[in-house]
């Protein structure tokens, strides 16, 4: 079961949002490496109710996607799934999102996880430049993004500077900060395991094995029916 706001427990509390369609086991293992290197008290993963840079017909079903979640996190230590996205309603923008859970738990400190890739996006999201006011923003890096990442803080935060002895970006009047984690590569992706899928390709070692069987049982991203050699439509996959 998810979990409810008013039980998230701790100060540090990470953040990892997406749409998780399907959740695999790259989201899992950045969602403990940060709780890791941080010390953070717990990660909440967020799947996005109406994520606003991707269609709503062409994603699973919210119901779908947080069910997958709710298995893949029920084994994890300190990894819960907390649908605050769909409890507020509206598109799922990130600074939205933020604000709502600060009036809701004013008193720990937020740790909002991107990726890198993402991260060079970021200033296509609905008031970026506020996010460092909400939260500390953790970008998971990638090898030899550190010159790019520096370009990207100088165009987008140009008030933050490198503090080399904390190993943050951080400026003199915002409360958040900008840690850069090396993650080691992960060849996984929600679309392309969609397309894995699709194809009838195995995908158990990318997958925890219950959302294996979840995706199997109910047919979900076009799977092949290998006795019919027909495909499956789900409603909302």
């Amino acid at each position: 079961m998810a979990t409810a706001i008013s039980a998230i427990k701790g100060r540090r509390i990470g953040l990892l949002g997406g749409t998780f369609d399907p959740v695999h086991n790259g989201h899992l293992a950045a969602a403990r490496a940060v709780r890791t290197q941080l010390g953070l008290d717990a990660v909440l993963l967020l799947p996005a109710a109406i994520p606003p840079h991707k269609s709503s017909g062409r994603i699973s079903s919210f119901t779908r996607r947080a069910s997958m979640l709710e298995m893949a996190v029920a084994a994890e230590p300190g990894i819960f799934v907390c649908l605050v996205e769909q409890e507020r309603g509206g598109p799922s923008y990130t600074i939205d999102t933020l604000i709502y859970l600060r009036k809701k738990l004013p008193a720990p400190r937020f740790y909002f996880i991107i990726g890198a890739d993402v991260f060079a996006e970021i200033h296509t999201w609905k008031d970026y430049d506020d996010l460092p006011w909400q939260a500390h923003l953790v970008i998971l890096n990638r090898p030899g993004w550190a010159a790019a990442n520096a370009e990207l803080m100088a165009s987008y935060f140009p008030a933050f500077a490198y503090d080399q002895s904390a190993m943050v970006w951080q400026a003199e009047a915002s409360p958040g900060k900008f840690y850069f984690l090396d993650m080691p590569p992960l060849d996984i992706s929600s679309s392309r395991l969609r397309r894995k899928i699709a194809a009838g390709l195995d995908v158990n070692a990318y997958v925890p094995p219950a959302v294996a069987d979840y995706i199997s049982r109910h047919g979900l991203y076009g799977i092949r029916n290998q006795e019919s050699g027909i495909r499956n439509q789900v409603t909302g996959a």
